[in-house]
């Protein structure tokens, strides 16, 4: 087998691997935190919450490997976009916390905490969400300017 072909091959996997290791890690833990929250509380709203948030973070990330933002500033940005959803998630939390509560505490009474159902969760969940992202975001604007060669 001719090797220029293998590097070739190769090369192109990896936008491949980053869609889907991307997609796995952003996509999988919202579905699956809005639907076990939406069979706790028995409330349908927390199933659009995860659905939304998959179908944004698939958006996002497809955009940024078009795009080719660097690393950074994508993952910046898929950070502020869980810091809006975090703070979604404090809107439903306010609203159907002791439902949540409620169903948490039935279905699983030794794993429970209180924290899934507490506001002050999401508001830190947040607030660092929000600052990471930005922090990326400029760490990846400050690289993208290092390697331009000065003129």
């Amino acid at each position: 087998m001719n090797p220029a072909i293998q590097v070739e091959d190769r090369a192109a996997s990896r936008p491949v691997l980053a869609w889907y290791a991307g997609l796995l890690a952003g996509a999988l833990p919202a579905l699956l935190l809005g639907f076990l929250a939406s069979a706790l509380a028995n409330k349908i709203a927390f199933a659009g919450w995860g659905l939304g948030l998959a179908v944004a973070h698939a958006l996002l990330l497809r955009w940024g490997l078009e795009s080719r933002w660097s690393g950074w500033v994508l993952a910046g940005r898929i950070l502020l976009l869980f810091a809006v959803a975090a703070a979604v998630w404090l809107r439903l939390a306010v609203r159907y916390g002791e439902e949540l509560d409620l169903g948490f505490r039935a279905v699983a009474p030794s794993l429970y905490t209180s924290a899934l159902a507490q506001p002050r969760s999401a508001v830190v969940a947040t607030v660092g969400l929000g600052v990471a992202g930005a922090l990326a975001i400029l760490v990846g604007h400050g690289a993208e300017r290092l390697r331009r060669p000065a003129r």
